[in-house]
This record gives structure tokens, C-alpha cells and sequence, in this order.
């Protein structure tokens, strides 16, 4: 998984906002749907948005609901799991079955958000803490 893919920032300004504010909510990219929806006022009855998805409104408007324990990035041949603390990158099933490879590259653990751009891969000095990511990871492609 890019770097780019897994941790791009979301730029929202509403009608009527004076202020700006960052927030570190977990959003990606199908939330953009009911959130356009929502702006525009058009019900989203029968309409497939994504299981997770919901609209990122209220945080525009400072309102503290919807907060999201995880997001899962596919892409680039990996997949990411990032939790506000941690972020876990592996390559995707389907990546380690298109590569003949004797042995997928390892997952990689990154602390967040002190590292902003996963340079640090913690995963080894952590060997338990790496194992449940892993399987997380695991579980997450399912």
C-alpha cells in the first residue's frame, strides 16, 4: 500500500463556515458519497454507499458523533489497517498469489500518529504486538 493511498487528508469547507479546524478522525474515501448526499439533501433510501460509510457533516459543523475505529485501504498491491494508534501494511492475498515469491514480505507496524509517514517499523522490536496485527490484518481482507 502507498503511503499516498493510506493517509491522504480530506479538505471539507461548508456553506456559512468561518473557521477551520483539523481533526484526526479516521474518514476514507466512500464517506464522500453520503456526505454529498447529506450537503445536497438527497435521501440515500436504496442507495448502496458502502456498508461503514456516513456523512463527515458533523465533523465539518464541530459535532463529536461517528467516530470510526478503523479504516482499511486496499491498493498497490497491499492492504493497510490504521487504528488512531497504530497502522499495519501488508501485501493483499491477491498481490501474494499474482508474485511468485518464496515468502511474502513481512507486515510492517507503524505508531501513530507520532510517525507521520511510516518510517519507523516498530513490528519487530514488538513480535507479540506484531502477531495480533497480523492476524488483524488477516482478518480485515476477509
Amino acid at each position: 500500500v502507498l503511503s499516498e493511498t493510506a493517509q491522504t487528508p480530506l479538505f471539507m469547507r461548508c456553506p456559512g463556515q468561518r473557521h477551520g479546524q483539523r481533526r484526526q478522525e479516521l474518514a476514507q474515501t466512500t464517506d464522500l458519497w453520503p456526505t454529498l448526499y447529506e450537503a445536497f439533501g438527497i435521501g440515500t433510501e436504496g442507495v448502496s454507499v458502502g456498508e461503514k460509510s456516513f456523512s463527515l457533516l458533523p465533523w465539518a459543523r464541530g459535532d463529536e458523533s461517528n467516530e470510526r475505529e478503523k479504516v482499511t485501504t486496499r491498493g498497490g498491491g497491499g492492504i493497510a489497517l490504521r487504528t488512531r494508534e497504530r497502522m499495519a501494511m501488508g501485501a493483499s492475498p491477491a498481490h501474494r498469489a499474482a508474485v511468485p515469491v518464496t515468502e511474502p514480505p513481512a507486515p510492517q507496524l507503524f505508531i501513530k500518529p507520532d510517525d507521520l509517514w511510516e518510517t519507523l517499523d516498530v513490528g519487530s522490536s514488538t513480535p507479540a504486538e506484531m502477531e495480533e496485527w497480523r492476524q488483524r490484518l488477516e482478518s480485515a481482507i476477509e
